[in-house]
């Protein structure tokens, strides 16, 4: 899974991924989504050793004594512009937290 986060003052992109994600979905027959991602914190990887290893301590996901990430979507649907747009909950480092979120949608494939 990749994401992009603005930091900065918003004036920097960090991209990365989790190299270990497991979920479900289910779409029903009006088009909405659910589902669950949970990523390992520890799989976490913006190809900068130093700042990936700050990112799984203590002070952002706490890799050790919190070892998922979790979103859970409780509502989605795919937009006009071909994005999906709902919102669920994040839990990470113990908390959790709302969160709204945009997607876009990829064919990943026969990996």
């Amino acid at each position: 899974m990749e994401f992009r986060v603005r930091h900065f003052w918003r004036a920097i992109t960090v991209r990365g991924w989790f190299d270990q994600v497991d979920g479900d979905g289910t779409v029903r027959p009006d088009g909405t989504v659910t589902g669950q991602l949970v990523m390992q914190a520890a799989s976490l990887n913006t190809k900068n050793k130093q700042r990936d290893r700050h990112l799984r301590s203590a002070d952002f996901f706490d890799a050790g004594q919190h070892p998922r990430v979790v979103v859970t979507v409780q509502q989605a649907a795919l937009g006009p512009d071909g994005r999906l747009t709902g919102e669920g909950t994040l839990e990470a480092a113990g908390i959790t937290e709302p969160l709204r979120l945009t997607a876009d949608v990829v064919d990943g494939g026969n990996h």
